[in-house]
């Protein structure tokens, strides 16, 4: 553990250089990039947050589900301080416990793309497809016999 000089704020070890309060690092100079970590969300408020997570991210409904579930997670990193307080705002409002971070301090990686929605519907259906073709296949051959 460390204390910040810029704000007071006492700051774990796994934050690395950077303070989670104001950004700022061991030697007062600004982190460029950001990560916005996901600590936590109560439970009659994880709708609306899997919701926002959905806005900010390219993750399908399940994938949301799962990052919120599993707290402490990274939603986004990479962004500026501005782009990171909108997104801590908007999960705020929905009821979700956020923290900003110097990127190379955030806790888990970004979740990675969502494979799109219509991609893995088109291969359910396919396979639904395919079994039914067998079916019908199987009960020819005992009507031909």
């Amino acid at each position: 553990m460390w204390l910040c000089q810029s704000c007071g704020h006492t700051v774990p070890d796994d934050h690395d250089q950077f303070c989670g309060q104001c950004g700022k690092g061991r030697d007062g100079a600004e982190a460029t990039a950001c990560a916005v970590v996901l600590r936590g969300c109560a439970p009659q408020q994880k709708i609306e947050t899997i919701k926002v997570v959905r806005t900010l991210t390219p993750l399908g409904l399940k994938e949301a589900k799962d990052l919120v579930e599993s707290p402490p997670r990274t939603v986004v990193t990479g962004i500026t301080r501005a782009e990171a307080e909108q997104a801590t705002a908007a999960l705020h409002a929905a009821g979700a416990e956020v923290e900003i971070v110097p990127a190379g301090a955030a806790l888990s990686p970004a979740p990675p793309p969502a494979t799109p929605t219509a991609a893995r519907g088109c291969a359910t259906l396919l396979l639904a497809l395919v079994g039914a073709l067998v079916g019908v296949g199987i009960a020819c051959a005992a009507l031909v016999r």
